[in-house]
């Protein structure tokens, strides 16, 4: 059964801006919403280098890069919830909807992938 959250949560502060959302705006929305202290601290590093290195190998032509890029995405996008430590527990534990980070990455990917289309000039 799941616990009814004691904490009061500002719904006014935005958590995610629209598209690109820098490391210290991901932190600060964390910091508002409480005191992030252990545990909670290790989790949102956890989740902040998973998606930096998910953004950073997208485009990786090296093996290596192909292969951070693909753990990236599998404990992004696939991660079972038995782990302490995987992708839906942490967004539990730091307040965060996984689904919504999820589409922000998704929506990210495919505006990177996108192929450009050339526009005849006027005249």
């Amino acid at each position: 059964m799941a616990e009814a959250r004691s904490e009061a949560v500002d719904e006014t502060v935005p958590l995610f801006q629209p598209d690109t959302l820098l490391p210290a705006q991901f932190f600060s929305a964390i910091r508002e919403r409480g005191t992030v202290e252990g545990e909670k601290r290790l989790m949102a590093a956890v989740l902040a280098d998973a998606i930096e290195t998910y953004m950073k190998q997208a485009d990786a032509l090296d093996s290596r890069g192909q292969q951070l890029f693909l753990e990236a995405d599998q404990w992004l996008f696939g991660s079972p919830t038995s782990w302490l430590f995987s992708y839906r527990n942490i967004c539990d534990v730091l307040g965060l909807d996984p689904e919504y980070v999820r589409i922000g990455l998704r929506s990210w990917r495919t505006r990177r992938t996108r192929p450009f289309t050339l526009r005849k000039a006027a005249g």
